[in-house]
């Protein structure tokens, strides 16, 4: 954590995985995969996601809405 959170010094928002309203699988897998902040997330290639265990493409697909929504959503703060 200390690491994730000096890569992000000075980010206001921080959004843990679980409060970014993946569906549950979703979640879970990407819990198990050992992230825990969406912002991790953002600049892993969709390869990469498809190696964890349980992560298919329509697992990736929703995480590519959700960060795209995400992004619009920080744009307009």
């Amino acid at each position: 954590d200390k690491k994730f959170a000096s890569q992000y010094k000075g980010r206001e928002l921080i959004t843990p995985i679980q409060d970014a309203e993946f569906s549950v699988r979703t979640t879970m897998c990407l819990m198990n995969a050992g992230f825990k902040y969406l912002e991790e997330i953002v600049d892993v290639p969709d390869s990469r996601l498809l190696k964890y265990k349980n992560i298919g493409r329509k697992s990736v697909r929703e995480i590519r809405e959700k960060l795209k929504e995400y992004k619009q959503l920080k744009e307009t703060e």
